[in-house]
């Protein structure tokens, strides 16, 4: 997923799988950390990050509050 923000604060459960997830306003592979199953990521709102996933089959549970949205930063 290119380098984006929400409005709203996001918290991602890693439910199996390795979620791959970077902060900052370009996306960076080098900058990609790995999050395992249970493990679970606070994204403040309007914190540009970006994330993608390198195995089969990762699945995440995102979930936020309020009124939602996806800007691009790149």
């Amino acid at each position: 997923m290119p380098a984006h923000y929400h409005p709203d604060q996001r918290v991602i459960t890693v439910i199996s799988g390795t979620y791959y997830l970077g902060g900052g306003e370009k996306f960076d592979e080098g900058a990609l950390k790995p999050y395992g199953p249970g493990m679970v990521i606070i994204i403040p709102a309007r914190a540009p990050h970006f994330s993608g996933s390198k195995d089969d089959g990762t699945v995440v549970l995102e979930s936020g509050d309020g009124a939602t949205g996806t800007t691009p930063t790149e």
